[in-house]
């Protein structure tokens, strides 16, 4: 699934820069225009891709991933999509190795799918995740059009979503740090 932008072309790379290999992972690739990290491994990769639970183990207890996913939590506004009802117990994990906590800013989402069965789990999630991570569930009825439905998001968010450079106080407390 694409996103299209709107952004000055000559700030974002044409063709984007894929990372899927842990090793490779830092927070500098957090301010790289055009940089796309594969979690959890690429099809064009496979020896990187994350599958079984003992993969998703292993891959979290990494220290480099840990590093580059707390630089990711505290700095940067995420959007968790992909994740079902029957895997919370995957992204909680990995939010706990990660150390994300709860914050008042919000930053942290997760567009979740459930079916109007699963209404009272979906609370319960959403008031957890919340209290416990600071991620704030963004839910959609999954009972018409399944996950098709992330398809018509996608398009709709696409088109309201306008990516501004970062103000230059960020840029400067950037600079700080890798200097540090």
């Amino acid at each position: 699934m694409e996103f299209f932008i709107k952004t000055d072309p000559s700030t974002t790379a044409s063709t984007p820069t894929r990372i899927s290999r842990k090793e490779e992972f830092h927070a500098g690739l957090l301010n790289e225009p055009g940089t796309v990290i594969h979690l959890h491994g690429s099809v064009r990769n496979p020896d990187t891709m994350i599958l079984t639970t003992e993969d998703y183990l292993k891959h979290y207890d990494n220290e480099t991933v840990q590093n580059f996913l707390m630089e990711l939590f505290e700095k940067k506004t995420v959007l968790f999509i992909g994740y079902g009802l029957d895997e919370a117990e995957i992204l909680e994990h990995i939010l706990r190795r990660a150390g994300a906590k709860y914050t008042e800013e919000k930053k942290r989402f997760a567009l979740q799918g459930f079916f109007i069965s699963q209404d009272p789990l979906y609370r319960r999630l959403y008031s957890y995740y919340k209290e416990s991570f600071g991620i704030h569930l963004i839910g959609y009825i999954r009972d018409y059009k399944d996950h098709s439905q992330l398809e018509d998001i996608s398009k709709t968010w696409a088109e309201q979503i306008e990516v501004r450079p970062a103000a230059l106080v960020d840029d400067l407390n950037f600079m700080d740090e890798v200097l540090k």
